[in-house]
């Protein structure tokens, strides 16, 4: 039957494009892929296809975000332009391969002669054409010269509508049985709904004779209705008797209540007295923000004052303020232009750049921090007053790292101009520039007794240099990729290196010889890291484990195993006894260093676990998540202790303070948050970045915070942001104000306080 096809056909088209909101997602790299991949998504919605064409550029080394893999759930076939860029190179291609291949559905994969080409390499583990030869897909093939002019031939556009179309045919296959079953049911609701007209017949012929039975019952229902009138009658002049009784009562209550209202008199009095001290409170607090860089000994007295008429928030604020800014106003430079900006409320001074902020890093003594930065320089602040104190500047590229010496006296910075160079940190010269990689410099660390520097490069290599002199001691020469990562072993005679090539090794730092290779990981290994007692190592992979290695031999110890995804972070307790992951498979596990038994598994996360933290006393571990949240967890039991609550966004970092009383979380809502360790309640918000934050890290004083925000700035945050009241209070008293003399009495306190309630002089201290 025609209609039957017809209105089976439109069913198809409304459900197939319910599931899908686009017929083609296309993949590709930018860089040598872009014109034609808009050319071709010109001539497919020609061919009346919706195709989505992601035109945002992703920053480096970032996963697919939540809207790009949405897209890719609403699309029905993928298409991958294969140039060697998206084939080889491009993470983000090989990721949306990744993901569309495991929804099952069809990838078409596009060939300019490179689809059996086994002479180009990568440096990713799995990259896109390999994903492609292990699907056995079919490849349509492709013109280099196309792809030269970004004009796709018409055979590419004809042949993904014909495999398009014969996607959709097997969609309506089934889709027509779905059809069939719904016109059946269609046609047995008709029938029941004929049947029901029946019954609603039958039912209005009984529904009328019981209305004639009503009517009865009516007229017999009135008469008794006449019979309680009279009886009401009756009632209601009972009534009018207890109304009389009721009114000598009320005249008794209103009695009660003229006294209860003079007693509320009373307190509205006290009410208004204290509003009137909270106000001059306020007063006087604002004049002592207005006195903290002219008269500061008269600020503090304000203050004092204040908080004896009312501790408000106000003058709790005013208090802070003292104490942080008191009696000299911060400045602080921009990064690269060297503008000087006033800061009204300096609480949460910005350390600010024109380009992205790589890392921070505190000296060793807590009274500087280092940033690194995008626009080629590095520079080193002042922690307490936000000043720039010396700019390291002379690298020709990015700068990707920067860190303290162990005695604090000189900096060594990495840079993609395939150079490390060692800085005096008090004058900001070179002292020496260690050359020789061949490819950008990922990182470098000291050795602990800071003779020594060690950097590892994209070149394949890591190389040990005499950090006094430059001269390269050794060279560790032997991965098959990159070197991502690199330390020193606690007594500083070996060094780890990790590596894109699925591997790690182990060095001997004096002779660059090569003590033992790491090898078993099925994916590159992300981080490599020493016990506390330098015997062992553990490694995280991307092939969803950890592994424990004896760091002589090189033999592997145990292999964490149970993670369902990758394994992002691996770090020992303080002990060196157990271990905690952090895995994209929204858990953390805990696991007995010596055995690989695991010990908890911490299991409560909605989405990634993004970082793992033990307590300095290794009793509890803090962790982040992409769910707005971090928790706090036994780590013996892995029973939750608290979740700390209240970020809008995903918790980038949690992180504990040097004496493991408070918690400090990053976020990409724009804040960080200082939370109790204990109870899990927030005690201070840190607000005033205008974009996501990264990291939050404590000094190792205690003393303050730094974050660091995608808004191309960090920020420092001195502690009375984030202590409790009860203790800065304390502090200010140890300050010992004085008292207001008559004549400021008469100017902030016109005869308002009564002088017995006036605070008597203290002893100044000296």
């Amino acid at each position: 039957m025609k209609w039957v096809t017809q209105l089976s056909d439109v069913i198809f088209r409304a459900l197939f494009r319910f599931r899908f909101r686009y017929d083609v997602f296309i993949s590709y790299a930018r860089r040598d892929g872009r014109e034609y991949a808009l050319k071709l998504r010109d001539q497919l919605q020609q061919l009346d296809f919706t195709c989505f064409l992601d035109l945002d550029e992703l920053p480096a080394g970032s996963a697919l975000t939540s809207d790009l893999k949405r897209k890719l759930g609403q699309s029905a076939v993928q298409v991958v332009i294969g140039t060697e860029r998206a084939l080889f190179h491009s993470p983000y291609v090989q990721q949306e391969v990744e993901h569309f291949l495991r929804t099952g559905r069809r990838v078409v994969p596009v060939d300019f002669g490179l689809a059996n080409d086994d002479s180009v390499t990568s440096e990713l583990a799995v990259p896109a054409r390999e994903l492609i030869r292990q699907y056995d897909l079919t490849w349509i093939d492709e013109t280099s010269e196309a792809l030269a002019q970004g004009t796709p031939t018409l055979n590419v556009a004809d042949s993904i509508d014909k495999l398009f179309k014969y996607t959709r045919r097997n969609s309506r296959v089934r889709l027509q049985w779905v059809a069939t079953g719904i016109f059946v049911l269609l046609g047995t609701a008709v029938s029941l709904l004929l049947i029901q007209q029946k019954v609603n017949a039958a039912n209005a012929a009984t529904s009328r004779a019981e209305e004639s039975q009503k009517r009865a019952t009516n007229a017999q229902a009135l008469a008794e209705q006449k019979n309680k009138e009279a009886k009401v009658a009756t009632e209601e002049a009972n009534r009018q008797k207890d109304l009389a009784l009721s009114s000598a009562k009320e005249a008794k209550r209103q009695e009660g209540i003229a006294l209860s209202n003079a007693e509320k008199a009373k307190q509205q009095q006290v009410l208004a007295e204290n509003n009137a001290r909270t106000a001059k409170s306020q007063a006087l607090a604002s004049y002592s923000v207005a006195q903290q860089t002219i008269d500061p000994d008269l600020s503090l007295a304000l203050n004092e004052q204040a908080l004896e008429l009312a501790q408000g928030e106000q003058s709790k604020d005013s208090v802070r303020n003292f104490l942080v800014v008191s009696p000299m106003r911060m400045v602080i430079r921009n990064h690269a232009k060297a503008t000087v900006r006033n800061v009204d409320n300096p609480l949460g001074q910005d350390i600010f750049s024109s380009a992205e902020v790589t890392s921070a890093a505190y000296s060793p003594d807590g009274r500087f921090i280092v940033t690194a930065s995008f626009d080629k320089t590095a520079r080193v602040w002042n922690a307490a007053s936000g000043q720039v104190v010396v700019e390291l500047k002379g690298h020709a590229a990015y700068v990707t790292n920067a860190v303290y010496s162990p005695d604090g006296r000189f900096i060594v910075t990495t840079s993609d101009d395939q150079t490390a160079r060692v800085w005096n940190a008090a004058s900001g010269q070179v002292v020496v520039e260690l050359k020789g990689h061949a490819d950008e410099v990922n990182c470098t660390a000291y050795s602990p007794d800071g003779r020594f520097i060690v950097t590892a490069s994209s070149d394949k290599t890591a190389r040990v240099w005499n950090a006094a002199s430059g001269q390269v001691v050794a060279e560790l020469k032997g991965h098959a990729d990159g070197v991502m990562s690199t330390a020193y072993s606690p007594d500083g005679r070996f060094i780890v290196t990790a590596s894109a090539d699925l591997t790690a090794r182990v060095w001997n730092a004096a002779s660059g010889q090569m003590v033992a290779e790491l090898k078993g990981h099925a994916g590159y290994v992300r981080s490599a890291a020493y016990s506390p007692d330098g015997r062992f190592i553990v490694t995280a992979s991307a092939d969803q484990t950890a592994r424990v290695w004896n760091a002589a031999s090189g033999q592997v110890v145990a292999e964490l195993k149970g993670h369902a995804f990758f394994v992002w972070r691996a770090a020992y307790s303080p002990d060196g006894r157990f271990i905690v992951t952090a895995s994209l498979d929204n858990t953390a596990r805990v696991w007995n260093a010596a055995s690989g038994q695991m010990v908890a598994e911490l299991k409560g996360h909605a989405a990634d676990v993004t970082s793992a933290a033990y307590s300095p006393d290794g009793r509890f571990i803090v962790t982040a998540s992409s769910d707005k949240t971090a928790r706090v967890w036994n780590a013996a039991s892995g029973q939750m202790v608290a979740e700390l609550k209240g970020h809008a966004a995903s918790v980038r970092s949690a992180t504990y303070g040097p004496d493991g009383r408070f918690i400090v979380t990053a976020s990409s809502d724009k804040t960080a948050r200082v939370w109790n360790a204990a109870s899990g309640q927030v005690v201070a918000e840190l607000k005033g970045h205008a974009a996501d934050v990264n990291s939050a890290a404590y000094s190792p004083n205690g003393c303050f915070i730094i974050t660091a925000s995608d808004d191309l700035t960090a920020r420092i945050w001195p502690q009375e942001m984030f202590e409790p009241f009860e203790v800065t209070l304390e502090r200010l008293r140890r300050l010992s104000p004085r008292a207001l003399t008559d004549v400021e009495r008469a100017r902030y306190l016109p005869d308002d306080v009564p002088a017995n309630q006036q605070r008597k002089p203290a002893q100044r201290r000296r």
